[in-house]
């Protein structure tokens, strides 16, 4: 979703959590680290249902 649907593409916030949750794929970031930067872009987005 990060990489082709994503409302505010490009944002700092965006862009923040697209490298977080690459990096965790390869082990590089702790899972908590990409998850918490994928809720800050999806709450600037507006489309975090929490």
């Amino acid at each position: 979703m990060l990489t082709t649907h994503w409302r505010d593409a490009g944002s700092p916030k965006h862009q923040s959590a697209l490298r977080a949750c690459r990096r965790a794929t390869s082990g590089d970031v702790a899972p908590d680290v990409a998850r918490a930067a994928l809720v800050e872009a999806a709450r600037e987005a507006h489309i975090l249902i929490e």
